[in-house]
């Protein structure tokens, strides 16, 4: 989870306005990696670059399945029943 200071914050506001416009998946992953390049372009192509990027990216994908993706499947199971409630139990 990125814990930035709330006026950082608002001076970055601008990369959720870029989210909110996007109306495909395409347009989402071109602004996310557009985001990616103007990053590395201020910094030297070197491996510890590269290994943040990754890093970076790694996480805000677990951080996403962890907040959204896993209370979102509770709420289905909730709603729809767990198919592997037999399995968990045994």
């Amino acid at each position: 989870m990125p814990y930035i200071q709330p006026k950082r914050r608002r001076d970055l506001k601008a990369a959720q306005m870029l989210g909110e416009m996007c109306k495909t998946g395409g347009e989402l992953n071109y602004v996310i990696s557009m985001a990616v390049i103007g990053f590395l372009d201020k910094r030297r192509k070197r491996y510890d670059t590269l290994a943040l990027i990754v890093g970076v990216l790694t996480d805000c994908l677990g951080e996403f399945r962890r907040r959204v993706i896993s209370s979102y499947e509770d709420k289905k199971i909730v709603q729809n029943g767990d198919i592997y409630r037999e399995v968990i139990d045994g």
